[in-house]
């Protein structure tokens, strides 16, 4: 990653070295916590294996995101607090247990325990990571309009390319966890333990961006208070994109997790299985790659809106033309939803970043994915039931 571009308003070559390094670092963080991906083209079949139908699957996911939710803005603010870097450090360390109780659990029981274990490393991880690059982007510049669009540029480019770099090891990860799956549905889990153990090694190893702090001399309880009414009632452009972005998450998490069954509905199984995830994969990512030049794209022939409103009638075309026609190639239309995770991971993430003060950029973030567990608890649990009812 070349950042020799970045020396402006007086930073010097040491400056330089370090925010390249962090970035890198941060990637790699990321990145690594996609090594989970493995276990994923045979979950199904491995809760199966114990008992468990698309409502228990279900209904584990929403324990995920009701435990996600409770603890998202709380350790959000804790970063904030504390410092981002120690949060990260916890967080991978929980993840790293999260992942060695989803290796040894056998009942639905030990599922939750594991579940609730990744959901603690995820809520500490998540708007800490993004709030400590944002902020090792913007070390040393200067706050005049100029600058902040030059950061809001910089931001959508180097965060696109953490993108890409979480859908490579995702991809590979698909792969590797489809092969060694169609063998054995636990073993792909090691993978995952693996790269959380790669995430606690990184995370020791970041610098953490000078920042002012906020004071809570009225109570931290009354200071989170105003933090969550400035981001959703107050500041109506922060609230309107934590909403659209939430709301739009929440249906391709859902659908996320009927990819499986859907591919194997329309002839994939095996190996295949975990191809057909890696080639979404590589679909996210080269949207990512260009998604300043499909932004543009629809601006031109949609309004200043008009990547938003492609992204919000995406979703209900890919669910159609997935409903409508289910044959070996009809995983193609799941690629309207990689679109929407493209736009919600840079577009979106840039305004909210560009909005929050950096003193509480970590909570402000957090708040987004707060909403979107919230959302996604109700999805996940409206989908599982219809496809018990119904079928997929």
């Amino acid at each position: 990653m070349k950042l020799a571009h970045f020396w402006r308003n007086g930073r010097g070559v040491s400056t330089v070295r370090q925010m390249d390094s962090n970035l890198i670092k941060v990637l790699c963080f990321r990145a690594l916590g996609h090594t989970m991906a493995a276990a994923i083209p045979h979950f199904k079949e491995f809760w199966g294996s114990y008992g468990m139908g698309p409502l228990d699957c279900m209904k584990l996911q929403a324990i995920f995101l009701g435990a996600e939710l409770l603890l998202e803005v709380p350790s959000g603010y804790v970063a904030d607090q504390l410092g981002r870097k120690p949060t990260l450090i916890a967080g991978a360390a929980a993840l790293v247990a999260g992942g060695v109780a989803y290796f040894l659990a056998d009942s639905f029981g030990g599922f939750v325990i594991a579940e609730l274990l990744l959901a603690l490393g995820m809520a500490f991880n998540s708007g800490a990571d993004e709030a400590l690059f944002y902020d090792t982007l913007a070390e040393g510049m200067a706050e005049d309009e100029s600058s902040k669009k030059e950061l809001d540029a910089r931001f959508k480019k180097e965060w696109g390319r953490v993108a890409v770099s979480e859908s490579v090891v995702a991809f590979a990860s698909f792969l590797l966890g489809g092969f060694i799956g169609a063998y054995n549905a636990r073993w792909p889990l090691l993978l995952a333990v693996l790269g959380y153990l790669g995430m606690f090694i990184a995370a020791l190893t970041l610098r953490e961006p000078p920042r002012r702090k906020a004071q809570a001399e009225a109570g931290h309880l009354k200071l989170l208070g105003q933090i969550v009414k400035r981001a959703l009632f107050e500041n109506r452009t922060l609230a309107w994109v934590i909403v659209f972005s939430a709301v739009l998450g929440s249906f391709t998490q859902a659908a996320f997790w009927n990819y499986e069954p859907y591919f194997k509905a329309g002839g994939l199984s095996g190996v295949w299985v975990g191809l057909a995830y890696a080639l979404l994969c590589a679909a996210h990512a080269a949207m990512t790659l260009n998604i300043t030049k499909i932004e543009h794209f629809f601006k031109k022939r949609l309004g200043p809106h008009g990547v938003l409103i492609a992204a919000a009638a995406a979703i209900p075309l890919g669910f159609l033309l997935m409903g409508w026609i289910v044959t070996v190639w009809s995983g193609v239309f799941i690629v309207f939803h990689q679109f929407v995770r493209a736009m919600l991971g840079v577009i979106c993430s840039s305004q909210i970043n560009a909005e929050a003060d950096s003193a509480v950029r970590a909570t402000t973030i957090s708040i987004r994915g707060a909403c979107s567990g919230l959302a996604g608890i109700c999805s996940m649990l409206l989908l599982g039931w219809v496809t018990e009812s119904a079928g997929l």
